[in-house]
């Protein structure tokens, strides 16, 4: 007699063993995400020009704080490291982490990545969110099928077609365009470049290039500049880590840290920006294309706070989170992305004067850090 039971738990047997192989090659595979990250930022860190040393008694003090985790000596990555971070916050650095301290110990821990990766495209902000205000959308390509602004399937001519009139429209990939990798700027006569870029790219969206508000140009006329604020979703509320501003240099239409610009890091307390910038080679800038922020008032976080406080807690199984946002002509905080699993380290720590997990940072150091 055929034992139709013994099949049924042998099935499941089998589903099960692959479901096991699958989270563990997932996991397999956001290490590797990180590893790649990690190492991006090394390279950028050894680029670093950062003068001087890091004060004898202080760097003892780092040494016996943080020799559980590694090891350090002069003149070595991690030397650079927090001399590069000494640099900007001085002795507050002592409690910032190398990154893959900071992605291996605590990140991973705390966020679902599996989330992260399926929430972390911007072909799909606007049906998560349809109240937030964002960029219009023109088009959209997923998976190598063409949308229009409303979900619409449509033809790549059809596509074409609504790009005629726009003067000037973005372009960029709806996953991983972190560092401004592969953003593109058209104006409409420029439409037939998009054949080539839709050649490289299967998921990537079209949207109308943002009007900024006349104060923010005075940082960068050409490009938009964004504020870039984290958050943390812990203890069942959203709280405010950091903020900054980033601007372009010159003519540059990026606002992008890695694409020669700068960040500029904010008081969130007193809504007031710092006494310098930082650039992408580690040097203190004192004025933005000419225009002088030196203790100048922020008019705009409220509104930005508010509209992360609303969305973070949908996004919760993201414990934290980089947002970038620019203010349009009517002075209003435009959603430009949210960034769920490569945050910002670096402006993070920096923001925060190192306190990368705001006011939980010392409880989750003391339950995940090996730290004394």
């Amino acid at each position: 007699m055929y034992n139709f039971h013994k099949k049924e738990i042998s099935g499941e047997k089998i589903k099960n063993k692959k479901m096991k192989i699958k989270k563990m090659m997932s996991k397999i595979l956001d290490k590797i995400r990180f590893r790649r990250e990690i190492k991006y930022q090394r390279e950028q860190m050894k680029k670093q020009v950062t003068e001087g040393e890091i004060p004898h008694d202080f760097y003892l003090k780092i040494k016996d704080k943080t020799q559980d985790l590694f090891k350090m000596k002069k003149g070595d990555l991690n030397y650079v490291f927090y001399r590069y971070y000494y640099n900007f916050i001085g002795e507050d650095c002592i409690t910032c982490l190398p990154d893959y301290l900071f992605y291996g110990y605590i990140f991973q821990k705390i966020s679902d990545l599996s989330f992260c990766k399926i929430f972390d495209n911007k072909n799909f902000y606007s049906l998560y969110f349809p109240n937030v205000l964002m960029p219009i959308e023109i088009a959209k390509v997923n998976n190598g099928i063409c949308f229009d602004g409303k979900n619409n399937h449509i033809s790549f001519e059809h596509m074409l077609m609504l790009l005629r009139d726009k003067t000037k429209y973005i372009i960029k990939p709806s996953v991983g365009s972190s560092c401004g990798n592969n953003i593109v700027i058209l104006k409409g006569e420029e439409r037939e470049k998009v054949s080539d870029y839709f050649s490289k790219f299967k998921d990537f969206i079209i949207q109308e290039f943002i009007e900024q508000s006349d104060k923010m140009g005075a940082f960068s006329k050409q490009g938009v500049n964004t504020f870039r604020v984290h958050s943390i979703f812990h203890e069942n509320e959203t709280t405010i880590i950091s903020a900054c501003l980033r601007f372009g240099k010159g003519d540059s239409s990026l606002d992008n840290l890695y694409q020669d610009g700068a960040f500029i890091p904010i008081d969130i307390n007193e809504s007031k920006f710092w006494n310098f910038a930082i650039n992408n080679h580690g040097n203190k800038v004192l004025d933005a294309n000419g225009y002088e922020f030196r203790g100048k008032k922020v008019d705009f976080l409220p509104a930005i706070f508010d509209v992360i406080k609303k969305m973070h807690p949908l996004l919760s199984k993201s414990k934290i989170i980089a947002w970038d946002f620019a203010i349009n002509k009517s002075e209003e905080p435009v959603l430009i992305e949210f960034n769920l699993g490569v945050v910002g380290v670096r402006i993070l720590q920096i923001c925060s004067k190192g306190h990368p997990f705001g006011k939980y940072t010392e409880q989750l150091y003391k339950t995940f850090l090996p730290m004394k």
